[in-house]
């Protein structure tokens, strides 16, 4: 962990967040914590609404651009790129609907339901790529040496949900942009607490769901879209507010935005949008990159303390292919989660491993209590089925 890292007050940060109180919370991968300023920022929406009805609905809308010019800033994007939406899996059908692909889309064997579901669709295949028997292939150099004549784009998690890999997505980048291909990408498990820069990895469409890392709850995502893929394509759907005046309420000839809002169709998600804008500034505030090396501090200590419980680990040892997501192999996972989960200790079992998602607002004491409990449940008699 870097010296800034080290010198915040990250006892103070983990005080935001009144949900840890009393566990070792190491679940983030399934659903992120949510901060007192993304709950206040959502309550306090609906109880003025209660209050005051139809006439607080000015408050809201220029609240909710700022909520977009945090999220923006978040990736490295502008706010005319960056639209609302309920979830990644919205997000990711409306970027592939938008770039209208027609041809072979090559995706990972292990990938999250979310990305090959979206793409698969009349005029597309897919193609899903797979680890060499023996050898641990970066993802990134996999699906380069997949791509083909028939091969028109490239959809992949930043980092994989089942190990914890994060892909190389400026490699990735320059290689979409050498072959001409077109670039989708989930950044669910990594947004806020992974440095995201779509202006110089320049993806066609990045999308993810609110309710993870970025801490916000559920119902709430942002896709990031181009600006130049926006004024190249035709809208995949309209609503009112796809026009450029959409107070203006013309119902013919209507000029629809260039911008990313225009997908949004009908009124925001306001609500959603104003927990998420609170949750990202809450960690704008304290530095994706210092929450980054927070992370990666916390992620070393799990795992060397896996290893020496004599564990053998899915997710890549080298820090440029991991971020918060460590997946561990261990005899009878699902009973060894419940035996965590009466000790205090909250994790996940995905793919038959037991998977731990770490984020800046644990702390030493959750690692280590989590190790020790790991190491009574795999002592005890039922660990091994």
């Amino acid at each position: 962990m870097n010296d800034a890292a080290h010198a915040l007050d990250w006892a103070g940060f983990r005080a935001r967040f009144p949900g840890l109180e009393g566990r070792a919370y190491l679940n983030t991968s399934s659903s992120g914590v949510i901060p007192v300023e993304a709950a206040d920022a959502a309550c306090d929406y609906y109880r003025r609404s209660s209050e005051r009805a139809d006439r607080a609905l000015g408050q809201w809308m220029p609240q909710v651009e700022a909520a977009r010019g945090t999220v923006a800033a978040i990736v490295g994007a502008t706010p005319e790129e960056i639209a609302f939406v309920p979830n990644a899996s919205a997000g990711l059908n409306h970027g592939a609907a938008l770039l209208d692909l027609r041809g072979e889309v090559l995706v990972l064997a292990e990938e999250f339901p979310s990305v090959p579901l979206a793409v698969e669709r009349r005029g597309t295949w897919l193609r899903h790529v797979g680890q060499i028997a023996g050898r641990d292939r970066p993802a990134c150099e996999r699906l380069a040496g997949a791509v083909g004549a028939s091969t028109v784009a490239i959809a992949v998690s930043h980092v994989q949900y089942a190990t914890g890999e994060r892909v190389d997505l400026e490699a990735l980048g320059a290689l979409c942009r050498e072959r001409r291909l077109a670039l989708l990408v989930d950044a669910t498990q990594s947004v806020a607490t992974t440095p995201i820069d779509v202006a110089r990895w320049r993806p066609d469409a990045l999308t993810f769901s609110g309710y993870k890392w970025a801490c916000a709850g559920y119902g709430i995502g942002a896709l990031f879209v181009r600006r130049d893929r926006l004024r190249r394509h035709r809208l995949p759907a309209a609503g009112w507010r796809s026009a450029v005046d959409p107070y203006g309420l013309a119902n013919r000839a209507v000029t629809l935005a260039d911008e990313a809002r225009a997908l949004e169709l009908g009124n925001p998600l306001v609500a959603g949008s104003l927990a998420l804008g609170a949750s990202l500034a809450l960690f704008a505030r304290v530095g994706v990159t210092e929450m980054a090396a927070r992370i990666e501090g916390l992620g070393d200590r799990l795992r060397v303390g896996l290893e020496a419980l004599g564990l053998t680990l899915r997710t890549p040892s080298a820090p440029a292919r991991r971020a918060g997501i460590t997946v561990v192999e261990v005899p009878a996972a699902d009973a060894v989660a419940a035996s965590l989960a009466a000790r205090g200790v909250v994790v996940s079992v995905r793919s038959g491993g037991l998977r731990f998602g770490v984020h800046a607002y644990n702390h030493e004491r959750d690692i280590d209590h989590a190790l020790d409990a790991l190491d009574a449940a795999l002592r005890a008699p039922s660990a091994g089925g």
